[in-house]
């Protein structure tokens, strides 16, 4: 077969086969030019590293494949387990790897640093408001600026609260990420308590999960308030809190979105699975999280029970052969 052009652009390739008739293929798949600088300028606004982006899309996607096609083993909601062999209890959520309400948060304290206080801030500079306790992120802002005469933490955040309350706080820009419920369904439905941590104060959190519905998958009293000056300290919550609820800490599993939640999950001693959302993979990994995925929907059951929950038969797929 003699090729007669081949375009590097994307374009269809014409053959000659030995008969003399011309075959077309289809083109193949490229990156269009205009698209990617698009999505590297708006990844340049808000400071997100287009490697990142570009992974983060690949890996979703891949897993949809996979999941479309060949299904993802372990993650079925009709996988039925003998709870004699079960080996965890419980597992913790951080609610960073349930919705956005921490970005929500962190628009509000920037509108208030920047609008009411004039301050020119990077995006980036924000980052650990939503990713540890705030109100120390938000101290370190103000030191950093020399602001510490005229500004108080406390009062940045009143005023970033009630920005956002009434006007983040909306069903139209509080979202659950994708999965998530889904998640929280299959591990109930095999008799795994799911308890929620969140770093955020009582009326945030209350509405998200009112805007949210998080009340029909999780009672109230299945939330604990992990918003301590230190890793070390919200793990002393977190297993005082287990203890209340009559749970073994060596039981029970967290699943952490940010590297402050995986350092609080060490501190318990407990296992911790990560989540990419906000955090680089390596971030996560290198902080103690066994295993790390793109997105919460895409962990399966196996990653939290550390084992396979469905052995698969490969005498199904040589008969079928």
């Amino acid at each position: 077969m003699n090729v007669s052009e081949s375009d590097q652009d994307g374009q269809s390739r014409e053959t000659v086969n030995d008969h003399g008739r011309v075959k077309r293929s289809k083109p193949r798949l490229t990156v269009n030019e205009e698209v990617m600088e698009k999505l590297y300028q708006k990844a340049k606004e808000v400071d997100l590293q287009p490697s990142r982006l570009a992974n983060f899309v690949i890996d979703t996607y891949l897993a949809e494949i996979e999941r479309t096609f060949f299904g993802t083993r372990g993650a079925s909601t009709t996988v039925n387990l003998d709870q004699s062999s079960r080996n965890i209890d419980a597992v913790i959520v951080d609610d960073h790897a349930i919705y956005n309400c921490h970005r929500m948060v962190r628009f509000s304290i920037m509108e208030v640093l920047c609008e009411y206080h004039d301050l020119n801030l990077a995006f980036s500079e924000l980052e650990k408001a939503s990713l540890g306790n705030v109100e120390a992120a938000v101290r370190g802002i103000i030191k950093k600026h020399n602001l510490e005469s005229k500004l108080e933490s406390g009062d940045v955040l009143k005023q970033a609260y009630d920005i956002y309350l009434s006007k983040y706080a909306t069903s139209g820009r509080l979202f659950a990420y994708r999965g998530v419920k889904d998640v929280i369904s299959r591990l109930s439905n095999l008799g795994v308590d799911v308890l929620i941590a969140t770093e955020t104060p009582t009326p945030v959190f209350e509405t998200a999960s009112d805007v949210l519905e998080l009340a029909k998958t999780v009672s109230y009293d299945k939330v604990v308030f992990v918003n301590q000056e230190s890793a070390e300290e919200s793990g002393g919550v977190l297993l005082q809190f287990c203890e209340n609820l009559k749970l073994d800490s060596s039981r029970c599993v967290v699943l952490a979105a940010t590297k402050n939640a995986v350092d609080m999950a060490r501190s318990a001693e407990m296992r911790c699975i990560g989540v990419s959302l906000y955090e680089e993979p390596e971030v996560l990994s290198e902080a103690g999280a066994e295993i790390v995925r793109a997105e919460t929907g895409l962990v399966t059951l196996d990653d939290f029970f550390g084992h396979t929950l469905v052995e698969e038969d490969d005498d199904i797929y040589s008969e079928s052969s």
